[in-house]
């Protein structure tokens, strides 16, 4: 099965076959939008691909444990659906 991202309009962006890392990156730059976005996508990028914990990403945003697990759960839930597998 071919992976097709889609931005928001719907509009096809590219092919893909599975679900790399820069598939990933793709659409978290397609659907982590709005004032904090790329606080926003840096914090899911640390924790999902350097492993970090809500503590250690807290302690280098200069934010609470709780406000980064707030941040990558909204980002889950914008970035997943979109991507396979």
């Amino acid at each position: 099965m071919q992976y097709v991202p889609r931005n928001r309009t719907g509009e096809n962006e590219m092919n893909h076959p599975s679900a790399s890392k820069d598939v990933i990156l793709f659409t978290m730059e397609q659907w982590i939008m709005g004032r904090n976005a790329e606080r926003n996508r840096a914090i899911f990028y640390d924790h999902l691909f350097r492993g970090m914990t809500y503590e250690q990403i807290a302690e280098a945003y200069d934010m609470s444990a709780r406000q980064i697990q707030n941040v990558i759960r909204l980002c889950e839930k914008k970035v997943f659906p979109h991507v396979p597998g």
